[in-house]
């Protein structure tokens, strides 16, 4: 393994946002057709808030974003830290010209979340809202 690490992170003020060590060769991490799983966890008390899992269109720079926390995180800001420091990661760093969410109509606290991250509703597709994020779109 060339005494690389398997486990990728980064902090925000309250959180840790990291891949999961392996037992065996890393996933794929934000490669083309991959979905990464990315845990959230706080950092003081240390305990584990959710997870995000990212999705790598095959054919165009997009990723399409997943979350889900622990009842007991809810209206704490966690989801939007954590989606805000992926989304900077993914766009600022990476070069991915559009970001997307995949919300059910009902969930409005997930609709209310990703329009504070500077996410549009673009499409309805059955019972769920498609958001977008464009890249280049300034924060």
């Amino acid at each position: 393994m060339n005494g690389e690490s398997l486990e990728w992170s980064w902090t925000t003020e309250r959180l840790r946002i990291h891949q999961p060590p392996t037992d065996g060769a890393a996933p794929p991490r934000f490669g083309r057709g991959a979905t990464t799983r990315l845990a959230i966890e706080r950092r003081d008390p240390l305990d584990t808030v959710g997870d995000v899992r990212v999705r790598i269109e095959t054919d165009e720079p997009t990723a399409e974003l997943w979350v889900s926390l622990g009842t007991a995180f809810h209206g704490r800001g966690y989801a939007t830290e954590a989606l805000a420091a992926l989304v900077e990661h993914l766009v600022g760093e990476l070069g991915f010209v559009r970001v997307i969410a995949v919300i059910h109509q009902e969930h409005e606290r997930g609709q209310r979340l990703f329009g504070r991250l500077g996410f549009d509703p673009v499409a309805i597709d059955g019972d769920e809202v498609i958001w977008s994020r464009r890249g280049d779109r300034p924060d």
